[in-house]
């Protein structure tokens, strides 16, 4: 263990390849307290500090707005280095439940992937991107891996790198712009319009279809596309046939009721002016029916009678579900 002031470096989460950014679970000898820590060098990059300060400034816009978004504890200049402190959650994220369970590694990590279950976590995440939206950011990195588990099976969302602040206009609508960095995060959750070459577009609605890939992958515990191109054959049959034909044509969705299926539908049309907007989302019926328990098992909570099953096998499951993670820069989710 190595040893930073005042306090103990337990454990390196990530580091981004160029040494610009670090990510550590540190302790306080004196609390036993733990925590993250995100360190950046500021004068390692434009892009890097850039970066840096974005995640604090939308950390700080959303604080006391929402309990689903990671907790700033604490941030501080420490000579050219920015070190956002944060909270430990201590579950990792989302990619590493689903992958502990698909494999068995680690039953109490693994998930109750009922509805009722499966409603509660996503309507965290979706309560989190809409506050995000409500002061004025888009997050364009919203991932599993980007979905943190709280030891009581609570969620909140992470990684705010990317972020990208807009405006609307009179009438309130978003108004689109070209984002000024090059390619996507994760070009399996990339909406189409952010494939298209220098195009203008809704950001807001960018992050709606990042969530439908993402409750298509809890889901179905398979990717939805590897990239939404007309180059990746499903993603064809998508704006060929409508999403509902292509989604029902793969039968994984046989065992979800037909709520939970027009949110899909609904959330990953290719045409983002017709997609569902991430505010409506929240009016949705599915999202509309009483709360239930975490989606996240505790280690007291017996298992769901009802599930919700794919065709694919544990093992698929896993390659399928690692072909997602997409290495970028450095991120604080945890373990990745």
């Amino acid at each position: 263990m190595a040893s930073r002031a005042n306090e103990i470096v337990l454990q390196r989460l990530a580091a981004s390849a160029d040494g610009a950014t670090s990510v550590d679970v540190v302790m306080c000898p004196a609390t036993k307290r733990r925590r993250v820590v995100k360190r950046t060098l500021t004068t390692h990059s434009r892009a890097a500090a850039q970066s840096a300060l974005k995640e604090l400034d939308v950390l700080l816009a959303l604080q006391g707005k929402t309990r689903h978004v990671v907790q700033l504890l604490e941030y501080r200049l420490d000579g050219p280095h920015l070190l956002l402190s944060q909270e430990l959650c201590e579950r990792g994220d989302l990619f590493d439940v689903l992958r502990s369970e698909s494999t068995g590694a680690s039953p109490k990590d693994g998930l109750t992937t009922s509805e009722p279950a499966l409603r509660r976590t996503f309507h965290q995440i979706v309560r989190a991107v809409s506050e995000l939206h409500r002061v004025g950011f888009a997050h364009m990195d919203l991932s599993l891996e980007n979905v943190l588990v709280r030891r009581n099976g609570d969620v909140c969302l992470t990684d705010f790198g990317l972020a990208q602040r807009f405006q609307r206009d009179a009438h309130g609508d978003v108004i689109p712009q070209v984002l000024p960095f090059g390619g996507v995060a994760k070009p399996a959750y990339a909406a189409p319009e952010q494939h298209a070459d220098r195009s203008a577009f809704d950001v807001t609605q960018a992050d709606a279809w990042a969530l439908g890939v993402l409750l298509w992958m809890l889901v179905t515990r398979t990717p939805l596309v590897q990239t939404a191109t007309p180059e990746d054959a499903f993603f064809r049959r998508m704006q060929n046939r409508g999403a509902w034909w292509a989604l029902e044509s793969t039968r994984r969705l046989r065992h979800a009721s037909w709520e939970l299926r027009d949110l899909l539908h609904r959330l990953l049309d290719p045409s983002p002016s017709s997609r569902l907007t991430v505010d409506a989302v929240l009016q949705h019926p599915w999202l509309r029916l009483r709360p239930t328990p975490s989606l996240i098992k505790t280690k007291d909570q017996a298992p769901c009678v009802t599930r919700l099953r794919s065709r694919s096998s544990g093992s698929r499951v896993e390659i399928s579900l690692e072909a997602t993670r997409v290495p970028i820069a450095v991120s604080s989710s945890h373990a990745k």
